[in-house]
């Protein structure tokens, strides 16, 4: 069978998939990413959205805040399947997909800090379309994270030469991304069980392969993570059992995803903004050539050599130390602030 060539020869598929929001306690930023689901290129039919019950009292509002935006849109219906208690981030999502891909054969999956572009939605249509007889494709997504960890950047050839080598405006990469993807049920059906089970299909963190494309995202990931943590951690999971499996994401070679969960407080990405989360953003982006082979590039699939983790590994503890030590003291600075105004008050 041969490869599709260009988005545009792509159709649509007759059934569109259903657009997929997860949320939580965030109506401002839930209310842009409905802002932009107006302006797609092609509107979906169905809009599914799952909302988080509050995990303490005091976050009620917001939930409800959340659920007045999704009530109040009026473009496309929102099928609103709030959570009667708190699931927490990880049996949210993977519980919503899981019941979303039990009765539909695709679906495309947007959370409440992924703002898509307009050509968003119609681009994971026609790519859903067209790839799905080629299993060796997980999924579709509208982020490139090629450039953006520490380690790619400072890697010897450097993301963006990378991106120069690309002959095409999708290519194949063995990263999976969260941020703003689309896959099939029968794929999912091949993952779910590594996804739910909290052990990773490894085995041992030790055997986790180290590839440029994985290594930031889940090996350090794992290595700094503290007991247990690691479970909260869908997209590592997924990520895990689908590079397990053998299987590649379709990747753009610009985002048409924009993040803007980075720095919020109730946000799982809490800390500060980091400046090259969508440095390849671009909202006017619309590819058109597509991958000529299901190969990837040779930089994906070699391995690490030992004294770059090494050195990978050193960059991020200064990292973290660094961190660590600029929040301490801005705590102890803005805890003397707030002492020295209730003594002169």
């Amino acid at each position: 069978m041969s490869l599709p060539e260009k988005l545009e020869q792509q159709p649509l598929p007759k059934v569109l998939p259903p657009l997929v929001i997860f949320g939580y306690r965030r109506p401002d930023k839930l209310k842009l990413v409905l802002e932009a689901i107006k302006h797609q290129t092609v509107l979906p039919e169905k809009i599914i959205a799952f909302i988080d019950g509050p995990a303490e009292p005091e976050t009620q509002t917001k939930v409800d805040k959340c659920l007045q935006c999704l009530r109040e849109f009026d473009v496309v219906q929102i099928d609103i399947r709030a959570r009667e208690c708190n699931l927490g981030c990880r049996q949210n999502i993977l519980q919503g997909i899981d019941e979303i891909l039990a009765n539909n054969d695709s679906i495309v999956v947007l959370e409440d800090d992924t703002v898509p572009s307009p050509a968003f939605y119609e681009t994971m249509c026609r790519l859903l379309n067209s790839y799905k007889p080629f299993k060796k494709i997980f999924s579709i997504t509208g982020y490139n994270a090629l450039h953006a960890t520490d380690y790619v950047r400072t890697y010897p050839i450097g993301g963006r030469k990378l991106l120069q080598k690309l002959k095409t405006d999708m290519f194949l990469t063995n990263r999976f991304s969260t941020w703003g993807w689309a896959t099939w049920g029968d794929r999912w059906n091949e993952i779910r069980e590594m996804v739910f089970n909290v052990k990773h299909p490894y085995g041992s963190f030790h055997k986790i392969p180290l590839l440029l494309t994985t290594f930031d995202t889940v090996y350090i990931a794992y290595y700094f993570a503290r007991p247990g943590q690691q479970s909260s951690r869908w997209g590592i999971s997924v990520f895990l059992a689908v590079l397990y499996k053998g299987c590649y994401t379709l990747t753009p070679r610009f985002s048409m995803i924009n993040n803007i969960g980075f720095g919020d407080i109730d946000a799982a990405h809490n800390t500060r903004y980091l400046s090259w989360v969508n440095d390849l953003y671009c909202e006017d982006y619309v590819p058109e050539t597509l991958p000529e082979s299901l190969d990837l590039l040779p930089e994906f699939e070699k391995p690490l050599s030992p004294m770059l983790v090494m050195y990978f590994i050193v960059i991020r503890i200064f990292g973290r130390l660094r961190f660590y030590f600029q929040k301490t003291v801005a705590r102890f600075l803005g805890l003397k602030l707030v002492s020295a105004q209730m003594r002169d008050g």
